[in-house]
């Protein structure tokens, strides 16, 4: 069931019907589609991955749950959701009994935003592990439950379970952010996304394998200028680089 409601969602987030999507997908036409949503054919392990491939979602994307879906009722204790998903659902249910807002505050892009810090080793839909520096070469494009152990933080109800806290090792003054600050970064798993100009983005050189945060500034032929908190902007074609994560706030 819970990926149909999740298909649901795919189709709703980009505006596609289901003819669209069957086309996309290699199939004669939207039937086939419809049927999977409505639950009339088996929705197998080896179709939920390969709709993820042909939609560039990430894996298991449709077997996880996500805020901005409106599952119908018995969606997320049905049996089949419950083998999918595991204790997710059971915690999913229950977000409202997470402790209420501690009045830490965190400094976000967009303005300062209070957030609640998650129960150590619990696994709740808005946290997400902390990370070292020295290992986002590493652990970044992980799912979070795959790092088991980590100390985990509460996220943005807009972040998905790839994102992550980064303990940063050096300060950036000009973006607010010091030595030992924690900066949460949404992974960049599928290339569709837009940067905005001036806004922090955690960024990698090629050559090195080198991250580092600062701002983006577009430059003609779909080039662009990585400006750091020190020192002069890198261009991305001459220096080798690639927009990798997106800042979305900083514990202080």
């Amino acid at each position: 069931m819970i990926r149909a409601q999740n298909l649901k969602l795919l189709l709703k987030r980009e505006g596609w019907s289901n003819a669209h999507f069957g086309r996309l997908m290699g199939w004669t036409d939207g039937q086939y589609v419809g049927q999977l949503m409505n639950r009339r054919k088996p929705f197998t392990e080896k179709t939920a991955r390969l709709i993820e491939e042909k939609a560039n979602l990430p894996k298991r994307w449709l077997d996880e749950i996500h805020e901005a879906a409106e599952y119908e009722p018995g969606t997320l204790t049905d049996p089949e959701t419950l083998h999918i998903v595991g204790e997710s659902a059971a915690r999913y249910m229950a977000k409202k009994d997470i402790p209420p807002n501690e009045g830490r505050e965190l400094a976000h892009t967009s303005g300062p935003s209070d957030f609640t810090e998650a129960f150590n080793n619990a696994r709740t839909p808005n946290s997400a592990p902390v990370i070292e520096w020295a290992r986002l070469g590493d652990d970044l494009k992980k799912a979070n439950y795959e790092l088991e152990g980590c100390e985990l933080l509460s996220v943005p109800d807009s972040a998905s379970q790839y994102c992550k806290w980064v303990t940063v090792t050096d300060d950036h003054i000009r973006f607010g952010i010091r030595k030992g600050n924690k900066v949460a970064i949404e992974p960049l798993l599928d290339g569709v996304h837009i940067p905005v100009e001036n806004e922090v983005y955690l960024f990698r050189s090629v050559a090195s394998g080198k991250f580092f945060l600062a701002e983006y500034r577009s430059l003609a032929s779909g080039a662009f200028e990585a400006i750091p908190s020190t020192g002069h902007p890198l261009d991305s074609i001459r220096h080798g680089l690639e927009i990798v994560g997106i800042h979305k706030g900083t514990w202080k």
